[in-house]
């Protein structure tokens, strides 16, 4: 399944979601430097040197290839990670980083992405047209709130009463990560 050509899309969204990718794609060094900039100041455990060198070359990769997988439309089912994100998320996981740092580092950079993605739909429906942060203090103002939201809710520590579901799909997650 994928936005693009699937039952509940229009040519509308469809040309609004190419669009949106396709210019978050253009300033995708600018992206993925402000994302790694964000997961490494929400989390000491990512601020050693070559733990931070790793973050960075994650993100640059995850976003690069989710905007390219965006653009050309991928179904849902035949998205992959990255090698290259695979390769330095194993090599943290050996840095020592824990699997709390890992899972929220994941949720915490998904939200962040959700949070730019609309942001830049936003500010194109204003005529805008900006790539990066929203230059409206409305928006500047709600994009910090939520992001300080998402930064509170992802400190929270791995907890044993989380849903069994959650629990295992963690579990999995980093036994692939460790091989």
């Amino acid at each position: 399944m994928t936005l693009i050509g699937s039952a509940h899309s229009t040519p509308l969204v469809e040309g609004k979601v190419k669009e949106t990718a396709n210019v978050l794609l253009a300033g995708r060094q600018e992206l993925a430097d402000d994302l790694a900039d964000y997961l490494i100041a929400r989390d000491p455990a990512l601020q050693n040197a070559g733990v931070e060198e790793m973050v960075r070359a994650s993100c640059h990769a995850n976003v690069t290839v989710m905007l390219d997988y965006v653009t050309r439309a991928v179904p849902v089912e035949s998205l992959t990670a990255p090698t290259e994100v695979l390769r330095y998320t194993r090599a943290m996981v050996r840095e020592g980083l824990s699997l709390d740092s890992v899972t929220a580092g994941y949720r915490a950079g998904t939200a962040f992405l959700i949070d730019r993605w609309t942001g830049q739909v936003a500010a194109s429906d204003c005529g805008s047209g900006i790539v990066g942060r929203s230059r409206s203090a409305e928006h500047a103002a709600r994009q910090q709130q939520q992001e300080q939201q998402h930064a509170d809710r992802d400190r929270a520590p791995f907890h044993p009463a989380a849903p069994r579901r959650l629990r295992l799909h963690a579990q999995e997650f980093v036994q692939i990560l460790v091989g």
